[in-house]
């Protein structure tokens, strides 16, 4: 409970956004901006989940709308995050918003003695 409430703390550079559906949570996702001096111009999208009943609504789209709403009154001009390669649905959602892939991370997760490759996907917000 600790590790929530610790997650949960309000705090000028990171938020946690829900979807809820009456009163019952459907989806989440965080975001977290850089820290430091060289890496305040970014932020990165975690966690992004939505219920697999509610999964093809675009709920996760509204979640990461969000997040770069967000990220644009914080002056934010870029947003990463990492998606595996086989998840054909949610790496359609992010190029809907604008991500890009521009590289692949091999072998970044191990689950169940079996490696995943992951996309690492980016949305420009800063206007050119």
């Amino acid at each position: 409970m600790e590790y929530w409430q610790d997650r949960l703390r309000e705090d000028e550079n990171s938020v946690i956004f829900f979807a809820e559906h009456n009163y019952n949570l459907i989806g989440m996702t965080g975001i977290a901006r850089g820290r430091s001096l060289k890496t305040q111009h970014s932020a990165g999208i975690w966690g992004v989940y939505v219920r697999p009943d509610w999964r093809g609504l675009h709920i996760a789209e509204g979640m990461i709308e969000t997040c770069c709403e967000w990220a644009k009154g914080r002056d934010v001009e870029i947003i990463k995050l990492a998606v595996v390669t086989t998840n054909i649905s949610a790496i359609r959602c992010y190029e809907r918003i604008g991500f890009k892939t521009n590289g692949i991370e091999p072998r970044a997760i191990l689950y169940e003695g079996q490696y995943y490759d992951e996309y690492l996907m980016s949305h420009s917000l800063k206007v050119s």
